[in-house]
């Protein structure tokens, strides 16, 4: 394997986070090496890159963080009985469903 084609895959690989280790095979056929998966999997693993899926955008819009703020500032008085029987009350619900 030739050095480009290394560096070629570690940058697609750091590009393109979704990409698979086939679509990463194909490529480097494309190319003209004919390389294993697992080959492919152990030059991304030495050069630090591990998984290549991405991570999902947390779902906190601004209407979020302001319901979470406003719950959070009305139950600030609360006793930890409060919230033990609250924790009780869920656990006990979901258990009945």
């Amino acid at each position: 394997l030739s050095a480009h084609t290394r560096r070629r895959l570690i940058r697609d690989a750091a590009k393109r986070p979704m990409i698979t280790l086939d679509e990463l095979q194909r490529s480097t056929a494309e190319v003209g090496d004919s390389v294993h998966r697992t080959t492919i999997s152990r030059i991304l693993h030495k050069s630090g890159l591990y998984g290549r899926v991405a991570r999902r955008k947390p779902f906190h819009k601004d209407i979020h963080k302001k319901c979470r703020l406003k719950f959070a500032t009305s139950h600030l008085g609360d006793t930890p009985n409060m919230w033990k029987k609250q924790l009780n009350w869920s656990f006990t619900f979901t258990q009945m469903s």
